[in-house]
């Protein structure tokens, strides 16, 4: 067989050529276009050589959805791989089309065998998504061979398709199959436009490719029942034996092969204290980490007692031979916040007064930590609603380190509110999803512990700022300045003290006086002790007088000469 391609030629692309001009003024041009010429050329060529014919199928589409007819060519087979089901573009009757009119289809369609499209509808996932937004191994093993058009249920987006929408009236878009028989193999694709590497390949492909094998190879039960519940079922159930199957035997043996196969995340999720576990493929084991994964513990069991804990989890799903691992994901256990709009941000501005507070620097975690009190009013008319918002704080001191340096957030169960490290010295405080808002004129007062001690208003900075998703950052009215009036004063000891041993107070106004007395109180000496600034002229560039002595100025170079020859 010799395939020629011929898909997705531009519309128009030879129009300007002359020698297609030429032949079409000469009455040689076959069919009255380059692509007909071209297939009936192409064709008697093959022939020559006994050879049967493929093509992409729009290659073979004489006009529209319309293929060729093949009386007209004397090549015995032309194998037609349609790949073109995508339910906007209109295509979706060409594959029965073309093997009622004697075509043999090689059945490629990208909705489910396009295997440069992504696992899942993720921004961490590579791949295209022109056909459809994710495919995934469970996608095409439950490809429907027999019922093509039952492939096809949503649209690009998403959105479900009614079988009128698909095929519309009296189905007139959905051609019946008569000749089954044409209907000769599958197929899958790998466009390697963004494959790069000996992994990417090996990903793409596997375990994807298994899928298709399991499809290829046999005809299942449930593949030519209508659609319904009973299909649904079957469906399942054949799924989860090939799942179970690739888990506990086949991805062993990729391994073993050294296939570098895509291993899916795992799902999860949180229910009363329990961390509740899946893999796409039963057999796999599923890890989970506190501290950003740092360490790594092995979910052994579908449940894992957690406990009250509140803060991100993160997970993965390791290889058969625990040699490699997929992409790490977060679980929050607390849903997402909901998106503010830019005049919150304007407003949280303008009317959150912040007050910092050094609560004490050493009675209740001695040296090792200060604790800290941040208030937040709403000084304005409108209630600060609970949202996505966050304020940025700089602070030198690492503030609930063992929390936020192994990647967790810091939370404040009462006031419902968080601290996260951004970078460096910057951090973030805002709400969390049970955050009911702040009404006009409430408080709430959240405190923390940073490192070492604070024992000066100056060791805090100017200009906190909120910010949102989305939305234009403004400064926090209430912080900026460098008075720092935000920051409270120093009045109690633990405040100004760095520890319980530190001697040093803020000077009183009589400790000041005794500083001051203790000096020398006789009378000035007759010479000054200090010289009087006095203005001076020079003599000759290079000399003057102060105060009646002269002075001579030279160069470095001259001293180190000098040096030289002292020394």
């Amino acid at each position: 067989m010799f395939h020629f391609g011929g898909d997705e030629v531009g519309a128009g692309a030879w129009v300007n050529s002359t020698k297609c001009k030429t032949l079409r003024e000469a009455g040689q041009l076959i069919g009255g276009s380059p692509k007909t010429h071209f297939f009936q050329r192409v064709s008697r060529l093959a022939a020559t050589k006994n050879l049967s014919l493929g093509a992409w199928e729009d290659g073979l589409m004489r006009d529209g959805n319309e293929p060729y007819n093949l009386s007209t060519i004397p090549v015995k087979d032309v194998y037609a791989y349609n790949w073109d089901n995508v339910l906007e573009w209109g295509t979706v009757s060409r594959t029965y089309t073309l093997a009622n009119n004697g075509y043999k289809v090689v059945m490629v369609h990208s909705s489910h065998f396009y295997f440069d499209h992504p696992y899942e509808p993720d921004p961490e996932e590579r791949g295209f998504y022109w056909a459809t937004r994710f495919t995934d191994t469970k996608k095409s093993f439950s490809y429907n061979a027999v019922r093509f058009y039952d492939n096809i249920h949503t649209r690009g987006s998403g959105q479900p398709v009614t079988d009128e929408e698909l095929c519309g009236a009296q189905a007139v878009n959905c051609p019946p199959l008569k000749i089954p028989q044409n209907i000769v193999g599958l197929q899958a694709n790998l466009f390697t436009e963004i494959t790069r590497t000996k992994e990417h390949l090996h990903n793409r492909l596997f375990p994807r490719l298994l899928a298709l094998a399991e499809r290829a190879w046999h005809e299942a039960p449930w593949e030519s029942l209508p659609k319904g519940a009973e299909r649904e079922a079957m469906t399942q159930k054949d799924w989860y034996s090939f799942a179970r199957a690739l888990g506990h035997r086949e991805l062993k043996r990729l391994d073993k092969l050294g296939v570098i196969y895509a291993i899916p995340p795992p799902g999860a999720r949180l229910d009363h204290g329990l961390l509740l576990t899946t893999s796409q493929f039963p057999g796999l084991r599923v890890h989970y980490s506190y501290n950003a994964g740092a360490t790594w513990m092995d979910a052994s069991g579908p449940k894992v007692n957690v406990g009250d804990y509140q803060y991100q989890i993160w997970l993965r799903t390791a290889s058969t031979d625990g040699k490699r691992h997929s992409r790490t994901i977060v679980l929050h256990p607390t849903p997402p916040l909901r998106p503010v709009v830019q005049s919150t941000i304007d407003y949280i501005s303008k009317f959150l007064v912040v007050n910092f507070t050094v609560v004490d620097n050493y009675l209740t975690y001695g040296e090792q930590y200060y604790v800290a009190n941040v208030q937040l009013t709403n000084n304005g008319s409108k209630t600060i609603p609970a949202g996505n918002w966050r304020i940025y704080l700089p602070s030198v001191h690492a503030v609930e380190s063992e929390l936020l340096d192994e990647g967790h957030t810091y939370l404040d169960s009462k006031v419902k509110m968080s601290i996260d490290h951004v970078k460096g010295y910057l951090y973030s405080l805002g709400p969390t999803p049970l955050f009911q808002g702040l009404e006009s004129w409430e408080s709430v007062n959240f405190t923390f512990r940073l490192a070492n001690w604070c024992v000066s208003r100056y060791e805090s900075m100017p200009r906190w700022y909120v910010s949102a998703p989305g939305m234009s950052a403004r400064d926090l009215v209430s912080t900026v300045g460098e008075k720092l009036d935000y920051v409270s004063p120093f009045t109690k000891k633990e405040q100004w003290k760095r520890f319980a041993e530190d001697q040093f107070e803020p000077w009183t106004p009589g400790a000041r006086y005794d500083r001051n007395m203790d000096r020398d109180m006789s009378p000035l000496p007759a010479s000054l002790i200090i010289p009087t600034p006095v203005s001076f002229k020079s003599l000759d560039g290079s000399q003057f007088r102060l105060m009646d002595n002269p002075v001579t100025i030279v160069d470095v170079d001259q001293v180190s000469a000098r040096h030289k020859t002292d020394d």
